[in-house]
């Protein structure tokens, strides 16, 4: 229903426990996963065609930032752009009870500071990795 509201942009749900299994006879289990979507629509007519979506592991993104790690000193969090931690800072959606929690409830960010870094983007537009970075040296000291 969200996709369908807003055609225009990504749409970002999670993070969420998904039952899955391994194989049609095994028991399910518990996976904290995201979903991406965008609506798709025909380049000559501009007519609706449908969603694409996918699926991700926050788990599989926090070990990426681990590899992302500028020193021994940094450390990363993944964070939608309302402040809910996804994963990294070494925290779990796990170790919540519904794998909702600010990023300022887990003493990484001060709300301050989450306020000034979340008003130097734009998150309604498209932006390159660069322009973030540079936006970011200009504006956190």
């Amino acid at each position: 229903k969200d996709q369908a509201l807003h055609p225009e942009a990504t749409r970002i749900f999670g993070p969420y426990r998904q039952p899955v299994r391994s194989s049609e006879n095994s028991t399910a289990h518990e996976l904290w996963i995201m979903t991406a979507g965008l609506a798709v629509f025909d380049r000559l007519t501009g007519h609706f065609l449908g969603c694409t979506g996918v699926h991700f592991l926050p788990s599989a993104i926090e070990r990426d930032l681990e590899y992302a790690i500028f020193n021994k000193h940094t450390e990363t969090a993944f964070v939608r752009s309302d402040g809910r931690m996804v994963a990294g800072a070494g925290w779990k959606p796990d170790d919540q009870m519904n794998g909702i929690v600010h990023i300022t409830d887990t003493g990484f960010l001060e709300q301050e500071t989450f306020e000034k870094l979340t008003s130097v983007v734009n998150w309604r537009e498209e932006w390159t990795a660069e322009e973030v970075k540079q936006k970011l040296t200009n504006n956190i000291h």
